[in-house]
C-alpha cells in the first residue's frame, strides 16, 4: 500500500536535506521526499495532509525501562515524587493500597525524601504503623534504594549484626546498628527483593501491552530498554514475553534489549539468556548494562571530590562509592566483550567524574585490543571538558537525560554544588566537541514523554523553585533542531539501527510523528502536554488523537 504525507514542515533529519513537505511511503519504507508531489500522481495511494502540522521522524529513547515502567504502573502503587507530601499522606496511601492490593506484598514506587514535608524518608518505624501483616518494600524515584517495613526485613533476616554487602548499603538508626528500613543501592534492595513473588508472565504481557500505548501517544517508536536493577524483574521472563508478542506481532514499539550485568557469573548466564532472544524487525539483543555507581539523590555516585549538602557547603568525606570491587568490574568487562556479538554494545552507568574516569580507563584498554567494541556511558551528569574529548576520542556514545534538570534540578543542585550544577547535563557542549550523544528519560525515573527532554534541552528551566536560578549553566541550552537530533539521528546509532531509523530518509523505514505546529516555536515550558497528534510506525497509524 502507498501513502502520500503531506505536512506544514518535515524535518527529515538528513543533514544534506533537512526540510521537506511531502514523504511517499511503499508498504513500511519511504520511497520520496520532497517539497512537492511527483508530477504523477498515484490514483491507488491514500493522501493524509496535515497542512497545519509538522512531521518528525519517530523518536528514539535511548535508556529507557520499558517493562519496569509498565509494571510499575499497573501492580505497585505510586507516592509520587513529582509532588509535594507528607508524612501521614504518604503512610495513609500505603495503608488504603494495603487492604485492597491481593498481592501478598504492598508494593510501592516514586517516593523521594525531598518531596516530603518532613525532608526524610519513612523509616520501618513509620511503616509498623501501618496495619497490615503483609511485608511492605516501595522503591525510591530513583530505583537506587528502598524502604520496607518490619516484616519484609524479618524475612530478609536483616537485623543489627547483618554487614552491608559489597556494593550497598544498610540504612541505620543514628546509634549506627538498628536496620531503620532503607537499603541503598541493587545490592542491599536485593536483600529485601529477592524475597517477593515474582510477577506473572501474563502480567508482564499486560504490561507491556499498556505501557506501549503510552509510548506511542507520546510519539516513542523505539527504546533501548536496559532491564532491571536486580531481583525487581526476571530478565528470563521479559525475554521469554518479549520473544511470544513479537512471534504473533503484538509488539507496538521496537525494543533494543540490553540485559543487567551484576557479577562474572552473572554475565556468563546473560550471555547464555541473550542468544534466547529472537530478531526481527521490532525486536533485537543490543548488549548488556552494568552500574559502576549510585544515586545523585542518595549521594552514593562516586566523585572526585566531596559531594555537597547545600550549594556551598560540603558532605565531608562522602565521595559516594563504586558498586563493584574494579578488579571484578575489569574482568567482567573483558568477558563481555569476548563473548558480545559482533555489533553488540556494552552500556556502564557511570554518574559521577571519578566513574567516568575508571569506566574510560577500562574502556581505552579493552578498545586497544578490540576497537570495533562499542561502549555508551550512561548519565554522566557533570564531565569537565578534558572527559568530553576522552569520550569523544574513544568514540564512545552518552545516553543522558535533560529533563532530570527540569523535574529534579531544584533537588540536585544542592548535592552537586554550584561548579557541578554548572556542569550538568551539558548538551551544547556534547554536540560541539562532536560527541555521539542521545537524549533519554530513565522512565520510570520520570516521565517518558520526550518533549519533556527537548524542552529541557532548550531552555534548562526547573519544575521547582531555585535557590539560585542561574546555577544551571544557560550556555548549554540548545535549539529546537539540536534537541531533535538527539531524539532521532544519534539516538539510534545509540539503539544500532542508525541503518533504518533515526531520519525520514528514502530506504529508510517510515516511523514518524506528527506535532502540533506549534512545538517548533515553544518559548517556555508550558503548553507543553498533547503535542502528539498522531505516530507512524512502519508506516501504519498506530495513534491519533482524539481532540
Amino acid at each position: 500500500m502507498k501513502s502520500v504525507v503531506k505536512a506544514s514542515r518535515i524535518y527529515t533529519m538528513n543533514p544534506q536535506s533537512p526540510y521537506a513537505k511531502v514523504l511517499i511511503i511503499d508498504d513500511n519504507l519511504i520511497s520520496y521526499v520532497d517539497d512537492d508531489l511527483p508530477e504523477k500522481e498515484d490514483d491507488d495511494a491514500i493522501y493524509l495532509n496535515f497542512k497545519d502540522c509538522i512531521i518528525t521522524p519517530g523518536l528514539i529513547d535511548s535508556h529507557n525501562h520499558l517493562v519496569h515502567t509498565g509494571l510499575g504502573s499497573l501492580f505497585t502503587f505510586n507516592v509520587s515524587a513529582l509532588g509535594e507530601t507528607n508524612m501521614d499522606e504518604i503512610i495513609t496511601k500505603i495503608e488504603d493500597f494495603a487492604e485492597k492490593s491481593e498481592f501478598p506484598w504492598v508494593l510501592g514506587s516514586g517516593i523521594n525524601e525531598n518531596r516530603i514535608e518532613e525532608k526524610r524518608l519513612p523509616t520501618v518505624i513509620d511503616l509498623d504503623q501501618i496495619t497490615t501483616t503483609k511485608p511492605v518494600f516501595i522503591t525510591h524515584n530513583t530505583v537506587h534504594y528502598g524502604i520496607c517495613n518490619g516484616v519484609a526485613l524479618e524475612l530478609a533476616s536483616i537485623s543489627e549484626d547483618t554487614i552491608d554487602p559489597v556494593g550497598g548499603k544498610i540504612g541505620r538508626f543514628p546509634n549506627g546498628k538498628k536496620p531503620n528500613g532503607i537499603l541503598y543501592e541493587p545490592a542491599a534492595m536485593d536483600l529485601v527483593r529477592k524475597y517477593i513473588p515474582p510477577f506473572s508472565s501474563d502480567q508482564y504481557t499486560k504490561a507491556i501491552r499498556e505501557i506501549s500505548k503510552l509510548y506511542v501517544k507520546a510519539g516513542l517508536t523505539c527504546v533501548k530498554d536496559t532491564g532491571g536493577t536486580g531481583a525487581d524483574l526476571d530478565e528470563a521472563k521479559r525475554l521469554e514475553v518479549l520473544n511470544a508478542l513479537d512471534e504473533r506481532n503484538e509488539l507496538m514499539i521496537r525494543q533494543s534489549i540490553c540485559l543487567p550485568v551484576f557479577t562474572l557469573e552473572d554475565a556468563k548466564k546473560k550471555v547464555e539468556l541473550s542468544k534466547k532472544l529472537r530478531k526481527s524487525e521490532f525486536l533485537r539483543f543490543l548488549g548488556y548494562k552494568l552500574f559502576l555507581d549510585g544515586s545523585g539523590f542518595g549521594r552514593t555516585v562516586w566523585m572526585r571530590c566531596e559531594w555537597n549538602k547545600e550549594l556551598d557547603t560540603l558532605d565531608k568525606n562522602n565521595y559516594g562509592f563504586p558498586l563493584w570491587q574494579i578488579e571484578e568490574f575489569a574482568r567482567v568487562l573483558d568477558y563481555l566483550a569476548d563473548n558480545n556479538n559482533s555489533d553488540g554494545m556494552i552500556s556502564i552507568h557511570a554518574i559521577g567524574d571519578k566513574a567516568i574516569d575508571v569506566a574510560l580507563e577500562k574502556i581505552s584498554r579493552i578498545k586497544a585490543r578490540c576497537p570495533n567494541q562499542r561502549f555508551s556511558l550512561i548519565h554522566v551528569y557533570a564531565p569537565d571538558d578534558g572527559q568530553l574529548d576522552r569520550i569523544r576520542d574513544l568514540c564512545v556514545y552518552v545516553e543522558f537525560q535533560t529533563a532530570f534538570l527540569y523535574f529534579y534540578g531544584d533537588l540536585l543542585s544542592n548535592n552537586l554544588g554550584r561548579e557541578r550544577s554548572r556542569r550538568f547535563m551539558r548538551a551544547k557542549s556534547f554536540l560541539k566537541k562532536g560527541m555521539i550523544v542521545a537524549n533519554s528519560s530513565d522512565s520510570p525515573v520520570i516521565p517518558f514523554a520526550p518533549i519533556y527532554g527537548i524542552v529541557s534541552s532548550m531552555f534548562r528551566m526547573t519544575r521547582g523553585k531555585l535557590e539560585e536560578p542561574q546555577v544551571f549553566d544557560l550556555n548549554e541550552t540548545i535549539g529546537f533542531e539540536d534537541a531533535l537530533v538527539l531524539y532521532t539521528r544519534n539516538a539510534a546509532k545509540c539503539v544500532g539501527i542508525e541503518h533504518n531509523l533515526g531520519s525520514l530518509e528514502r530506504g529508510k523505514i517510515a516511523d514518524f510523528v506528527v506535532w502540533k505546529r506549534g512545538v517548533q516555536n515553544l518559548n517556555s515550558v508550558d503548553r507543553i502536554e498533547d503535542c502528539v497528534v498522531a505516530t507512524f510506525i512502519g508506516g501504519k497509524q498506530v495513534y491519533t488523537c482524539r481532540a
